[in-house]
């Protein structure tokens, strides 16, 4: 599975039509890391499966499973199936996934956390300038 979702992050980064460079920047990463997920040698972090879903609509179904649309429709990501939480509902649909979907929903609470103090830096920076 994991040379499968390698092969797919590569595919959806050329599909939007970035560098290694320019997705290591938009992640926070270094390039290095970057062709470590493409290669198969490291699985994505979800913080950054879900970045490339808010900037460029990937289907972390697809990602995953390899079914479905690469890209998410637009307007609809929040409420999709194929979206974090659309994920975490239907993990809870087998009681034998609670565990996961609970350390799964921590995981984006921590990440919704973060990106409001991001957000709120970002604000202060810009009225500074």
């Amino acid at each position: 599975m994991k040379e499968q979702v390698a092969e797919r992050i590569k595919a959806f980064r050329l599909h939007i039509g970035l560098s290694v460079s320019e997705i290591a920047e938009i992640l926070g990463k270094g390039t290095p890391a970057i062709y470590a997920i493409e290669q198969g040698r490291v699985f994505p972090q979800l913080d950054d499966l879900a970045t490339m879903q808010e900037h460029y609509g990937l289907n972390l179904n697809w990602i995953i499973s390899g079914k479905g649309n690469l890209v998410l429709p637009r307007g609809d990501e929040e409420h999709s199936p194929d979206s974090l939480l659309g994920l975490i509902a239907a993990l809870r649909k087998d009681p034998d996934n609670d565990e996961l979907a609970e350390k799964v929903e921590h995981q984006l609470s921590i990440m919704t956390e973060r990106l409001d103090k991001l957000n709120k830096v970002y604000e202060v920076l810009q009225d500074s300038k």
